[in-house]
């Protein structure tokens, strides 16, 4: 039992186990000189934490590699690559890119309202075990540095993502609910085709991961884990650059949304997401995501995950003339006026 002051929001009980029913109760209180006197009804709910805590993040996996075997493996199967890093489900629109419209500056996106985006994936349970708990959403909150929610982010329900089944350049083709063909995929190119799409990792997993750890890890954002900062791939932090890319970047790193061919490197795509406002969450603040599993009914379902995030913007990208322009998956024409604006996140372990 915990004693809770008067406007307190939450009491936090870590010695709850998942898949524990627990019942909780709740009354008013009052400490007199003769002891303790109950002075409400009693409030009861009962609630059954039967599944995982979801994840803000996923590996990188090789599509189709037979990771060295050569002629002595008959087929191909997709290789997890865990010394990659991972892919966090935070930044802008569908492909959780770093960057977004500044002024003078138009391009496609996906949604077309350009939003920022938290994404999650499932525990590991299946679709059944979903079902027998009657599974709904999961629940977002975004906490300020001061300890305050933010407006935006009180407590909000999330969405199924729903990323179609195929992307053809700009045009959004073929969306059926609940198909998930699509993937967002890596592509290291040096820009010699529309959609960056050349000198592909081959169909071997050990080929694959040799090219992507000799360019420095593959975060959309940064990590610091216990002062170590991880370096972005490029000292610009943007992840989606055209062909003759803005110094100092040297390669494209461009995710796409799109099914997977052998030798590409990709990640899932979340299973559940919120869009928010672009400018919800402020530069060079640090800001706490959590999110738990509730039915329809708001009861919990799962332990609480928790993310701590500070997200940095950089100073603007002025596109000019005399530069190759700003294009990714969606925009395979350049832009080549406008300011591009890009923000660093990271992840504090």
């Amino acid at each position: 039992s915990k004693t809770l002051s008067l406007g307190t929001r939450k009491a936090t009980f870590e010695e709850v186990a998942t898949a524990t029913e627990v019942t909780v109760q709740m009354a008013i209180v009052v400490d007199t000189a003769e002891g303790d006197y109950l002075i409400s009804d009693i409030l009861e709910a009962t609630v059954n934490q039967s599944l995982t805590e979801p994840s803000f993040s996923t590996g990188w996996i090789v599509k189709g590699a037979h990771e060295g075997f050569g002629d002595f493996f008959p087929h191909l199967v997709d290789i997890p690559l865990p010394d990659l890093g991972m892919l966090y489900y935070i930044g802008y629109n569908a492909n959780f890119g770093n960057y977004r419209a500044g002024t003078g500056l138009t391009f496609a996106t996906e949604p077309t309202t350009p939003r920022f985006r938290i994404g999650l994936a499932h525990g590991g349970e299946n679709d059944d075990a979903r079902e027998d708990v009657k599974f709904d959403a999961y629940v977002i909150r975004l906490i300020g540095e001061d300890g305050d929610i933010v407006v935006e982010g009180d407590d909000v329900r999330t969405m199924v993502s729903d990323y179609g089944q195929t992307f053809d350049g700009a045009t959004v083709t073929g969306f059926t609910p609940g198909n998930y063909d699509n993937h967002l995929v890596l592509d290291l190119a040096s820009g010699n085709d529309t959609y960056g799409r050349v000198n592909r990792p081959e169909a071997d997993g050990v080929a694959a991961r040799a090219l992507l750890v000799s360019h420095g890890p593959l975060f959309n954002v940064r990590i610091n884990d216990g002062g170590t900062i991880a370096p972005p791939m490029n000292r610009n932090p943007s992840l989606q650059w055209g062909s003759g890319e803005f110094s100092p970047v040297s390669r494209v790193v461009a995710l796409e949304i799109d099914s997977p061919t052998a030798g590409d490197v990709y990640a899932l795509v979340p299973d559940e997401h919120r869009d928010f406002p672009l400018d919800v969450l402020a530069s060079d603040q640090t800001y706490t995501i959590e999110a738990w599993a509730v039915n329809k009914d708001g009861e919990v379902l799962s332990p609480k995950a928790t993310l701590k995030v500070h997200p940095r913007e950089q100073a603007p990208t002025t596109l000019g003339a005399g530069e190759a322009g700003f294009l990714d998956y969606l925009n395979s024409t350049a832009v080549t006026s406008g300011t591009l604006l890009t923000t660093e996140f990271t992840v504090l372990k």
